[in-house]
């Protein structure tokens, strides 16, 4: 059908655009919405979609840390160990600073989910 297609051809694009960062809720049909005009697809299918597009994101997200390590990136210090580099990648920081700070930090490794940093 042409919701299956619509949906294999959106895990394709997010796959091959590689896209770390998704924020992923499955529809829902509201009154005035294109949705509520959508023939309806059932709501454990809607979860199912939702979680594998999550599951291709998560995995865009270990690729792209993965390519970050030996990188410099512009951090802001949001706690004394953690922010956020320039393109939203979470950072640990190995060395207690100040929240709140800008700074250059060069990245050393990754669990997956965040980049480890040091200060430069």
């Amino acid at each position: 059908t042409a919701a299956c297609r619509d949906a294999r051809n959106g895990r394709a694009f997010i796959a091959e655009a590689e896209m770390p960062y998704l924020h992923v809720f499955p529809y829902s049909e509201r009154p005035g919405t294109p949705a509520s005009k959508m023939p309806p697809v059932p709501k454990p299918l809607r979860k199912q979609r939702a979680a594998e597009i999550r599951a291709a994101g998560a995995k865009a997200a270990r690729s792209f840390h993965a390519r970050m390590i030996g990188s410099t990136v512009n951090l802001l210090t949001e706690t004394e160990s953690a922010g956020h580099a320039e393109n939203f990648a979470p950072v640990s920081l190995r060395a207690a600073l100040a929240p709140g700070r800008l700074l250059r930090a060069t990245v050393t490794a990754s669990t997956g989910e965040t980049l480890i940093a040091e200060a430069c």
